[in-house]
């Protein structure tokens, strides 16, 4: 086979396999079983794919310490023990960053663990990033927090987003598309 052809073929696998998994966890934001109503929190498939990916990172590691593979050093190590680093991110974050929205404000929580409450009068300035693909909300004391679109509850959160903070500190897009979010059209997955 043509060295074109075998690209082409890698990059149509790629295209497809990130065209289902996409629409995998689109659905699963849909149908988040068991997620409170004010409750803001990943899906199953963010752990799943965290799990899956840590544990092919430690398969690797184990695989090229153990099989006779030339030129494994410690650099080599580092960088599949790095990689392990990247899906076990997504396992903290499936298991810490659950947000509680009330019409008080909201609590936050990070992968490390740690929780913060904010005031939705402290909220200085909501967007949402394209590239991210997360509300980004701006606090007055200067702290950034991001919501991820890939987060079950959404709604619930861009209700209260509307019904507290003032539509002056809400970027124009992100207004609407909080909007569209309140009543369940939830924003695409890229």
């Amino acid at each position: 086979m043509p060295d074109w052809t075998r690209a082409l073929a890698y990059l149509l696998f790629w295209v497809v396999s990130m065209t289902l998994f996409t629409r995998w966890l689109a659905r699963s934001r849909q149908r988040a079983h068991g997620v409170a109503s004010n409750c803001v929190r990943h899906t199953k498939v963010m752990l799943i794919v965290g799990v899956a990916g840590m544990l092919s990172f430690a398969a690797l590691l184990v695989a090229a310490h153990v099989l006779p593979i030339e030129g494994v050093n410690a650099l080599a190590t580092a960088c599949l023990v790095g990689m392990m680093l990247l899906p076990a991110y997504l396992v903290a974050d499936y298991r810490f960053a659950r947000h509680v929205v009330s019409d008080e404000g909201m609590d936050f929580g990070r992968p490390t663990g740690r929780r913060l409450f904010f005031r939705w009068s402290e909220v200085r300035a909501v967007r949402f990033g394209n590239l991210g693909h997360w509300f980004k909300i701006e606090l007055q004391a200067g702290e950034v927090l991001r919501v991820p679109a890939a987060m079950a509850g959404l709604p619930a959160f861009a209700d209260q987003v509307l019904r507290h903070v003032p539509a002056a500190q809400i970027e124009r897009d992100t207004l609407r598309m909080l909007e569209r979010t309140a009543r369940g059209d939830l924003p695409p997955l890229r």
